[in-house]
């Protein structure tokens, strides 16, 4: 998970900033979720069933106040969690009508879970529960066959299915982040492996240069000392000689611009090695013809 975690956190690989240019805007998600967990609340308030208190502005209050506290969310999900906790047990300690004990909390278990804090997502879930059954149970106003086969089931599985569904966002996340940071490791390597081979070829194409030129000037240096005793003794030898000369320097400065212009070339070594091949086949013809 560490992995996963640090791969999401480096997750601006052009995925990424593709699939985040198509993504609503964070705030927007969380001022849409803080608008119906008000309404929600705000919906069950005004309804008035039960408590000793009729609802007021500062029971109205307590509702925005819950839906508040999703723009906070991501930023500090735990301190949404406790206020939302604390919040909830203030709201009944006021004796207000009843608003449920997972509706006010279900979002803020969401994002703990979301932002990979499942210790206080299921230890604030669980005390939620605790202490609601406790005083429910110790005011005795409700079956406690209703409360333990129906209560406690919906509550129970409404705080697991947004736990669940946090923990699954943020593990499909970091999949998504993971593969990313795969992807980019690959293009890094393929890029990489792809300097290397046209280094390689380069370095190739310079030590044939050397070998050309260096073969080039044995062959001008030896033909020219030909040259030179032939002169006033064989004038066609000389003559020979000095036409090699002359084929081996202009064969030598073609191949010296040939792998110049390749060495300057960005193509890959597949495109260098199909030049060099068809420059030389052209060049090989030539001399063939020439010969006959």
């Amino acid at each position: 998970m560490i992995v996963g975690e640090r791969a999401l956190a480096r997750s601006g690989a052009p995925n990424s900033e593709v699939r985040r240019a198509h993504r609503v805007p964070p705030w927007v998600a969380d001022a849409l979720l803080g608008v119906v967990v008000s309404l929600a609340i705000t919906l069950i308030i005004a309804m008035g069933q039960g408590g000793e208190r009729a609802p007021d502005v500062i029971a109205y209050l307590f509702a925005a106040g819950f839906g508040g506290l999703m723009l906070l969310r991501r930023t500090m999900p735990r301190t949404v969690l406790v206020l939302s906790v604390l919040g909830l047990f203030a709201y009944y300690t006021l004796n207000y009508p009843p608003i449920g004990v997972a509706v006010p909390v279900v979002a803020a278990l969401f994002s703990t879970a979301e932002a990979g804090l499942m210790g206080w997502s299921v230890g604030a879930g669980t005390l939620v529960y605790v202490v609601s059954m406790f005083y429910r149970i110790r005011d005795g106003g409700e079956a406690l066959g209703f409360l333990v086969g129906y209560e406690s089931v919906s509550n129970t599985a409404l705080f697991a299915a947004a736990i669940a569904l946090g923990y699954s966002l943020r593990t499909r996340r970091i999949r998504a982040a993971q593969q990313d940071e795969i992807a980019r490791l690959t293009a890094s390597q393929f890029a990489r492996e792809a300097d290397l081979r046209v280094q390689s070829e380069r370095e190739r194409i310079s030590r044939e240069l050397h070998d050309t030129v260096g073969h080039t000037m044995s062959v001008i240096s030896i033909q020219a000392g030909v040259g030179s005793e032939a002169v006033g003794h064989d004038d066609r030898a000389a003559g020979d000689a000095f036409d090699r000369i002359r084929n081996a320097s202009t064969k030598a400065m073609r191949d010296l611009r040939l792998m110049m212009r390749i060495l300057r070339t960005t193509a890959e070594p597949d495109e260098m090695r199909s030049a060099v091949l068809i420059d030389r086949q052209g060049a090989g013809r030539q001399r063939t013809q020439r010969r006959r």
